[in-house]
């Protein structure tokens, strides 16, 4: 995603880095995942299981899940400003669904960043 994003705003330095940090964080929230188990023996075996997982476990999912989100909406931003056939609600509105007005490459682009969330 982080490469879409780059891709997009090829010409803007704070966005690219602002992004490039979001992905770093993303990064080091997923590192606290094998901190926040506990583990235990089932019984007399040699097999083990989770006994308890910590909230901050999920800090990574849920940093990841915001760092997309942000990306998807930015790219849609930037592609619907430049490419949307007309000023309406309903103009952008039939650009976002369908990519009206678009050509080609933005047009796939937007969709299968739609796809990504359906």
């Amino acid at each position: 995603m982080y490469l879409r994003v780059r891709a997009v705003y090829n010409d803007s330095v704070f966005i690219k880095t602002l992004f490039g940090i979001f992905w770093v964080g993303v990064l080091g929230a997923c590192v606290t995942a094998p901190f926040s188990l506990e583990g235990g023996h089932i019984g007399t075996t040699q097999r083990c299981i989770d006994t308890n997982i910590m909230a901050f476990g999920a800090a990574g999912l849920l940093a990841a899940a915001i760092n997309d989100t942000l990306i998807f909406l930015a790219i849609t931003y930037r592609l619907l400003t430049f490419h949307t056939v007309g000023n309406s609600w309903s103009d952008r509105l039939k650009g976002f669904s369908r990519g009206d007005g678009m050509h080609r490459m933005p047009k796939l682009l937007l969709q299968t960043g739609q796809l990504y969330y359906a």
